[in-house]
């Protein structure tokens, strides 16, 4: 069982260095990802251990640092917005439409093909044009 304070770190860690998408990850098949990226490789292994999730390290490069991104997958990045969703600030936003996404998503509706209703692809389509603009980069 997880700490409130592991919660709340987790979603510090992700209003800051993280990010929230709805994303294809093949052909028509639209779907949740969480990632957080970061430097420090302990930490990274802190969380991995925490909260599970596929951790990549990638090495230093000229100036940079080498550095981690730790990924979730759809139905793990549902059960972590769940339980941090209190917690978060920045991205509260984005996490409000990822659980709406999630809302749309069973076994007989996953992913995006010709099994889904019209009207959740329609409604799928407008969740990912919201958080296309969430999160946009630059000045608004």
């Amino acid at each position: 069982m997880l700490s409130e304070t592991d919660k709340a770190y987790l979603a510090g860690m992700v209003d800051g260095e993280g990010t929230i998408t709805l994303s294809y990850y093949r052909p028509k098949a639209l779907g949740i990802s969480l990632s957080i990226y970061n430097t420090n490789i302990g930490v990274m292994k802190d969380l991995q251990e925490l909260w599970g999730g596929h951790l990549t390290i990638s090495p230093a490069r000229g100036r940079s640092k080498s550095g981690g991104r730790l990924g979730f997958g759809q139905n793990q990045a549902v059960v972590i917005l769940k339980e941090i969703q209190p917690f978060l600030r920045m991205k509260k936003e984005q996490c409000r439409v990822a659980l709406q996404f999630a809302d749309t998503v069973s076994k007989h509706h996953a992913g995006g093909g010709k099994g889904v209703p019209p009207h959740l692809r329609e409604l799928r389509t407008q969740l990912k044009e919201e958080m296309r603009v969430l999160n946009k980069r630059g000045v608004s």
